[in-house]
């Protein structure tokens, strides 16, 4: 690995790192897609701040978001993603 991957690699983790943003991939986890309502109905938690941690995951490439009508979707951006986000499900949710 070269230093640029390591610190790509560590900076995807460090927006990882924080509870509720554990939550929202361990939600996201074996779904194609969640609308925001629905992600912030089941994490029980205000629009802005699930707002502000889509934003951070989107931003560091781990979430994508699509319009589905006036419906914003969410999903996590490849398969790899979705196999970390499964593993932690399983074992810590």
């Amino acid at each position: 690995m070269t230093d640029l991957t390591i610190d790509r690699v560590a900076e995807v983790l460090e927006a990882m790192a924080h509870p509720m943003r554990v939550r929202i991939l361990a939600t996201l986890a074996g779904k194609h897609h969640m609308t925001l309502g629905t992600l912030e109905q089941q994490l029980e938690i205000s629009f802005p701040v699930l707002s502000s941690h889509l934003a951070q995951l989107k931003d560091q490439n781990i979430l994508t978001s699509e319009y589905q009508g006036n419906e914003v979707c969410y999903s996590l951006a490849d398969a790899s993603l979705q196999k970390v986000a499964s593993l932690l499900r399983a074992k810590y949710c």
